[in-house]
């Protein structure tokens, strides 16, 4: 009962702190009848006596009797209204305990929503990788989160209610939103860290955004900049060295694909494969084959963190103690008017090969990716400075 009141009050508070949702919004359906769907990451929908899912509904949704909603923008007489393209989400509160986690780098309070029937080890393995991420993370963003952004932030575990998280087909995944996220793969998954920590990185430049997070350039978007850094920190706070290599070896496959002039080697990643029906050169947006979302998807995940990469084997090749990571601090805390302008101070001599890079029409070093990937072997004591 105690755990109860507690989810209660956690999903109120959003819903006071957040703000009321706008004229047309009033509407309250009952719960959308359930049907099974699974999207990129896994199970969008999902029914069971623990807890119920689905995407994002424009209306509000009827509380089911009994049960709570979790990151709710409002909820009035009965009826729970969620942030736009973030999951509808209800639990069932005797299944779940809710514990407070502090984030004072990020200045929020974090909700860590998580199975009772869940070993203790495991617990403490999520309540690390929170703890860890949200430190991380947040030194990019020095500025932290806009005062009226500073509401709790609801993490649910959901890692296992689908199966054992080495398929979509056996990972749940609650869409998240600016009141949610969702750790969805096993514990101490590397790929699983990855998600988590780009999530984490979007909450700070895209859901609940400082101007000085998302800057827009001519030649860099502000849509493109917000992937470059959420891409690159999940390579660069990941703490789990050999997924990072094999991570890395990865896109490097695929940028070599895409990049050798060969018609005959296309990447084999599912969701890039359709870039051999795409005219190229393959680069950063606006420059990629219009209409294209695989080439879109190579740009945003595959190039995106290789540029990065090989931005700090450049300044690591310069001999400069300057980092791809103070580049963004200075960015985020309003010293810098974006990653074009900084390069262009920085890396004078080299940065017509960095638009080429950028536009698709040159291959990135090997050597570069390396030199950047083993400069952030120092990450831990960067960070923690």
């Amino acid at each position: 009962m105690k755990n109860a009141v507690r989810s209660a009050v956690v999903c109120l508070a959003i819903a006071a702190l957040a703000p009321a949702a706008g004229a047309g919004e009033d509407a309250c359906v009952g719960l959308p009848e359930h049907r099974d769907k699974i999207v990129r990451h896994g199970h969008n929908n999902w029914s069971d006596e623990t807890l119920i899912v689905f995407g994002a509904l424009s209306s509000g949704v009827a509380i089911p009797p009994g049960w709570i909603p979790v990151g709710a923008d409002r909820i009035e007489a009965g009826c729970a209204w969620f942030p736009p393209r973030q999951a509808t989400l209800f639990v069932n509160p005797p299944f779940w305990r809710v514990e407070s986690i502090r984030s004072d780098a990020a200045g929020l309070d974090l909700q860590l929503l998580t199975l009772k029937s869940m070993p203790p080890e495991e617990l403490d393995s999520w309540r690390r990788m929170v703890a860890e991420t949200y430190a991380d993370v947040a030194t990019l963003f020095p500025l932290g989160l806009p005062a009226d952004q500073a509401l709790p932030h609801v993490i649910l575990v959901t890692s296992g209610i689908a199966g054992d998280g080495a398929r979509r087909s056996t990972r749940l995944f609650p869409a998240p939103g600016p009141n949610l996220t969702s750790l969805f793969y096993p514990p101490d998954s590397g790929r699983g860290r990855d998600l988590f920590i780009h999530t984490t990185t979007h909450l700070f430049n895209k859901r609940r955004p400082r101007p000085e997070a998302v800057p827009e350039e001519d030649g860099l978007r502000s849509t493109e900049y917000r992937e470059l850094v959420a891409t690159w920190a999940e390579i660069a706070f990941n703490r789990d060295d050999a997924h990072v290599r094999k991570r890395v070896g990865s896109l490097r496959r695929a940028h070599v694909a895409l990049t050798d002039d060969d018609g005959d080697t296309w990447p084999n990643a599912r969701s890039i494969a359709a870039t051999r029906s795409a005219e190229g050169p393959f680069g950063l947006p606006p420059h990629a084959p219009e209409g294209s979302k695989a080439a879109r998807e190579y740009a945003h995940y595959y190039l995106g963190p290789l540029i990065m990469l090989a931005l700090d084997g450049l300044l690591a090749e310069k001999g400069t103690a300057v980092s791809v990571r103070m580049l963004l601090r200075d960015i985020h805390a309003g010293n810098s008017p974006g990653l074009l302008a900084s390069l262009r101070r920085v890396l004078p001599e080299r940065f017509g090969q960095i638009r080429s890079w950028m536009d698709g029409t040159e291959a990135i070093p090997a050597g570069l990716v390396e030199r950047g990937l083993a400069r952030l072997q120092d990450r831990v004591v960067e960070i923690a400075q």
